[in-house]
């Protein structure tokens, strides 16, 4: 069998991609070896425990020398990247003002793809199963791999960022070269049905390859389901980045009349300190507690062993959370807004779905019909919705259907 190579953006460093973890276990049963790519963080210590049979490389990308001959040797394949955005991308026109730009963009992308093929090859690897985690830097270089035939396969999942143009502040962004990358793709695997419905519309000859492979979660057991506390606990889990606008939490539930403990697990980003001014203005009935960075299990522990009432996401922008699945699989309610794919997670079988266009009062009845019993939600319906559509068994779904055809 052929070993497998997937390309992430940090993982198995750092502590991001944590929801990589339960796929990289599931597929190291099915694999001789696996040799993990991150493209970033190279040189940190890995604090993560891994399976025996994995391999973490660093390549390291290299700044070329650019001169009239490096630009003559890749002319052919420019050429061709080019007609196809050209031909098949209206887009395109409007940004021809930054040609040089985008010249200069793939003209890196054919360096670091040649540079890549090299290290493939002295490790021996080029005949290996190619997986992108991510739709980013990694596929422009294998692409251009798969294009000059220097490896025979080539698949990757779309997530969010990577798919929807409009989760990006830039005015007009759009995706370069992805046409043409596009067409080099074997599969591209959808976490959501949104998400396949994205992509079709934009790369409709190519809608035969874009399927949906949802991501999962283990079973970690169930959560609490007899309530013995008074107050409403209330549980997020997300960093701190304008796009998780996690700053709504506390506008929702200043508007409740009961207890309410409200503990957030995550950080990192810059509105921390934003969400921190507004729980200043909470009324003595709200409780807070920021939990910070906190492990899987001890995650993962808690749910098990605490009453959870809701579990809350507020994001402007997403794919479809695996914070969702996680709190699923323990029985857990949740709320959560109307983007990306979230609908295909949230109904009226597993929470509250809204919209960023309803007032904050609107939201805050929602969880009072809750803590009311108004509004009640069947917690073993919950756990099998989630054992249904998105546990481990997903993985192999992937495997078997993607990774063992190519």
């Amino acid at each position: 069998m052929k070993d497998l190579c997937i390309f992430t953006y940090s993982f198995p460093y750092g502590k991001s991609e944590e929801f990589l973890y339960p796929e990289i276990f599931k597929l190291s049963k099915y694999y001789k070896t696996i040799h993990l790519f991150p493209l970033t963080n190279h040189g940190s210590t890995i604090n993560r425990v891994l399976p025996e049979n994995i391999v973490v490389h660093e390549f390291k990308q290299e700044k070329p020398v650019k001169s009239a001959a490096f630009y003559r040797q890749y002319a052919s394949l420019i050429l061709k990247a080019f007609n196809d955005e050209l031909l098949n991308g209206a887009h395109f026109f409007k940004h021809l003002s930054n040609f040089k730009y985008y010249l200069a963009h793939f003209t890196n992308a054919c360096y670091q793809a040649e540079c890549l093929n090299n290290y493939l090859e002295k490790k021996q690897i080029l005949n290996s199963v190619f997986y992108s985690y991510w739709f980013n830097d990694w596929v422009y270089y294998l692409s251009i791999l798969k294009y000059k035939k220097k490896i025979s396969n080539l698949i990757t999942r779309i997530h969010g960022g990577d798919v929807y143009e409009y989760q990006h502040s830039e005015k007009n962004f759009f995706f370069p070269f992805r046409n043409f990358q596009v067409k080099q793709l074997d599969k591209i695997a959808a976490i959501s049905e949104d998400g396949r419905e994205h992509l079709k519309k934009h790369y409709p000859a190519s809608e035969k390859k874009i399927i949906v492979c949802r991501l999962g979660t283990s079973d970690h057991g169930n959560g609490i389901l007899l309530k013995k506390e008074e107050a409403f606990t209330l549980v997020s889990c997300s960093t701190f980045f304008p796009y998780k606008n996690v700053a709504l939490i506390p506008k929702i539930i200043s508007c409740l009349k009961f207890k309410v403990n409200w503990i957030h697990f995550g950080e990192g980003g810059p509105d921390k300190e934003r969400v921190e001014e507004l729980i200043k203005t909470l009324p003595q009935n709200i409780k807070v507690e920021f939990k910070g960075y906190t492990e899987q299990k001890d995650l993962f522990e808690f749910y098990r062993n605490n009453y959870i009432d809701l579990f809350i996401n507020t994001s402007i922008s997403e794919g479809l959370p695996v914070s969702l699945m996680e709190a699923i699989s323990f029985s857990i309610p949740v709320m959560a807004p109307n983007v990306g794919g979230i609908k295909e997670l949230v109904n009226p079988t597993t929470g509250i779905l809204f919209t960023h266009k309803q007032k904050t009062e609107e939201l805050a009845d929602r969880i009072t019909a809750l803590h009311n019993a108004s509004l009640k939600f069947n917690r073993a319906d919950i756990r099998n919705f989630w054992e249904l559509n998105f546990s481990e068994k997903n993985y192999l779904n992937f495997h078997t259907a993607i990774l063992c055809a190519a």
